[in-house]
């Protein structure tokens, strides 16, 4: 063998080396790359399954509420509906309404003030 055939294949040997590890680096930083995204879409998905159960339960606290509110406000109605008065004059049943309104409002607001 020659020289020039020596030295070429030993250029070529280094270079496929140097090609290697440059290969090798490349693939270990893509490697820390993907496992770090994947750490992140596994924090991802658990933050996007919290949230979702917080979504539902705030459905179910909304149609709790909207179903009691529903029962407070047909009570209401029908303890506050029949404004009987003995005389049945206009005055006296106008008067029966505004007491039963004073009444409502007055337990309202002592119910807001915790008495």
């Amino acid at each position: 063998m020659s020289k020039a055939t020596i030295i070429v294949v030993s250029l070529a040997f280094i270079t496929l080396i140097g090609f290697i590890s440059t290969l090798s680096v490349w693939n270990y930083t893509q490697g820390k790359e993907i496992a770090k995204l994947k750490g992140e879409l596994a924090n991802a998905s658990t933050l996007l399954d919290t949230q979702n159960k917080q979504i539902l339960q705030d459905k179910l606290d909304l149609e709790a509420y909207q179903a009691q509110a529903q029962e407070i406000r047909e009570r209401v109605v029908t303890r506050y509906i029949n404004t009987h008065t003995k005389d049945k004059a206009c005055e006296a049943q106008l008067n029966a309404i505004k007491n039963a309104l004073e009444i409502f409002y007055t337990r309202s607001q002592n119910e807001k003030s915790g008495f």
